[in-house]
């Protein structure tokens, strides 16, 4: 009964949603200013939530066991904060979902837009999620800048709650003093995968895109240390190229123009067995365009997701009843490859959103936190466990490498299998 009630909101709210009716305070996104793309997306993300959702409720993993752990008996409640559809669409989604499946025991709320200079609204929204009593776990994602003095904001008072802060935009030491426990990208380890990857699939060259605002974060710049250096080990030719920032003047059409311009002559000098990995999410449309006008390898977006620039460089149309299909997205950009006569083989990404994932396994972790199924708020083994299921089997965790070369054991970093997309 529970899981014909959660499919049958789920349909009501994407009916709804579909007809433009908006869920949240900011008002109806088409009369913001949205275009057909954007709304297009939107609903992709709605529906990508649903589906992961439901079999987050109803499927099993391989051994049989369900695929999520039910809430208890009790009245606990787990409290979720995203980014708004404008800033965080694959979060707000994942939220939705999760409220969708558990009603009111999910809580959620949004943080401003423009995080980074209204840290105090963020602080706000979450003494407002923690001032019910029920709220014994608080997921934070994407946990940008402020959510670190949000969070320690909340300890003063409620201690008791488990943190969870995903994909988080502070200094991870600094997040990681702050919460029990911090999920993200393991953007250091891709320094060591991906050299391996572009070389399976034929690279020569691997070159790497990206500006000066982008090259002075500490992980980015560790990545690319270790590209630079396993590409050396492996006898490819690194090489650095610079591109407009999307957030200086002209904004990101000036970075996509600048990239679709450039991509015929870096392939003109470099060659066809040429990988190229971007480090903003802006790039990434044009960059898979670019390789599948020049037959050169792209392994990886900065934030890897079969809908990260493939359906907009490829112009797919994904009807909605196959929204959220991840198989159905998969083989949609195999065929529309092979379609243009490009090579599926040179393209590659990982096969669920980061955000998605780590929502809907925080939920799951919460849940068995609470059942006292962990060890404290900071079991390793369950929460891979939790990611398993979040992601797929393949996810691998490791821990934040801190800068006097300990390791900061609250601070995951979360490995993803890769896929490619020859025909089969």
């Amino acid at each position: 009964m529970i899981g014909k009630q959660f499919l049958q909101n789920m349909c009501e709210l994407s009916l709804a949603y579909a007809r433009g009716q908006s869920f949240e305070n900011t008002g109806d996104f088409q009369e913001s200013g949205w275009g057909k793309d954007a709304v297009k997306r939107r609903i992709a993300c709605l529906f990508l939530a649903v589906v992961l959702a439901a079999a987050l409720l109803g499927g099993c993993t391989d051994t049989g066991e369900p695929a999520v752990t039910q809430m208890g008996e009790g009245t606990y409640k787990i409290a979720i904060i995203t980014g708004t559809t404008s800033q965080g669409e694959e979060e707000y989604r994942a939220a939705e979902g999760m409220k969708q499946m558990y009603g009111d025991r999910i809580v959620t709320s949004v943080y401003p837009d423009n995080a980074a200079q209204e840290t105090e609204v963020t602080m706000q929204r979450v003494q407002e999620l923690i001032a019910d009593p029920d709220v014994k776990v608080l997921i934070f994602c994407q946990a940008v800048v402020g959510a670190k003095a949000a969070v320690e904001k909340a300890r003063e008072t409620r201690d008791d709650i488990l943190y969870l802060c995903g994909i988080p935009g502070e200094d991870p030491e600094q997040i990681a003093s702050a919460a029990d426990v911090v999920l993200a990208m393991d953007v250091i380890g891709v320094g060591n995968v991906l050299i391996q990857q572009v070389k399976a699939m034929g690279a020569k060259t691997f070159v790497h895109v990206s500006f000066p605002r982008h090259m002075a974060a500490d992980m980015g710049i560790r990545r690319h240390d270790l590209l630079k250096e396993n590409a050396e080990r492996e006898g490819l030719v690194f090489v650095d190229v610079e591109v407009p920032d999307p957030m200086g003047e002209g904004g990101p059409a000036a970075t996509q123009k600048a990239v679709r311009e450039m991509m015929p002559l870096w392939v003109e000098e470099y060659g066809k067995d040429t990988a190229f990995f971007a480090t903003n999410c802006s790039i990434q449309e044009p960059l898979i365009l670019g390789a599948v006008e020049t037959g050169a390898i792209v392994p990886l977006q900065c934030c890897p997701s079969p809908l990260h620039g493939f359906p907009g460089a490829l112009g797919i149309e994904i009807p909605q009843k196959q929204q959220g299909n991840m198989e159905y997205v998969i083989q949609e950009i195999r065929q529309k490859l092979a379609e243009k006569g490009a090579d599926g083989s040179r393209f590659a990404t990982w096969p669920v959103p980061m955000g998605m994932g780590f929502i809907q396994a925080g939920v799951e972790y919460g849940i068995r936190y609470m059942e006292g199924e962990t060890e404290g708020k900071n079991d390793e083994a369950v929460l891979q466990q939790c990611l398993d299921r979040g992601f797929g089997a393949g996810s691998t965790l490791s821990h934040y490498p801190a800068a006097d070369g300990s390791e900061l054991p609250n601070f995951y970093l979360v490995m993803c299998d890769f896929i490619t997309f020859e025909e089969e």
